[in-house]
């Protein structure tokens, strides 16, 4: 298994957000707002966690020079954070708590899946 390029997670970042928008178009027709917006909020979360773990793993690991305290420092301001501001959002009455898990999970998909089309492709 070959390491991946660079561009990997943006390309992730891309198609996450375009699949979301088709994604929260298609539930805004058929369940109105609050399913399509708790979709695109989930999706949001999820794509900012990604890009602020990547961003922490490569400032701080680099070969030879790997600073793990910096990571866990970094690691141990953010995710607590995170949850403090997540949870006036879970907790609110009228939020679809189920849309918002599937936001959650579609980035988790095209990762999956852009991962498998590459192992078959072999590029």
């Amino acid at each position: 298994m070959t390491a991946l390029d660079e561009k990997f997670f943006r390309r992730v970042y891309r198609t996450s957000a375009v699949v979301a928008a088709i994604a929260a178009l298609a539930c805004w027709s058929r369940w109105r707002a609050p399913v399509a917006l708790a979709l695109l909020a989930g999706t949001a979360v999820f794509l900012v966690c990604l890009y602020l773990t990547e961003r922490g793993v490569r400032t701080y690991i680099r070969p030879g020079a790997a600073n793990y305290r910096r990571l866990l420092f970094y690691a141990a301001i953010f995710y607590p954070l995170l949850l403090a501001l997540l949870y006036p959002l879970v907790t609110w009455r009228s939020f679809n708590l189920p849309a918002f898990g599937a936001g959650c999970i579609l980035p988790n998909v095209i990762i999956v899946l852009k991962a498998l089309g590459r192992r078959i492709v072999g590029n």
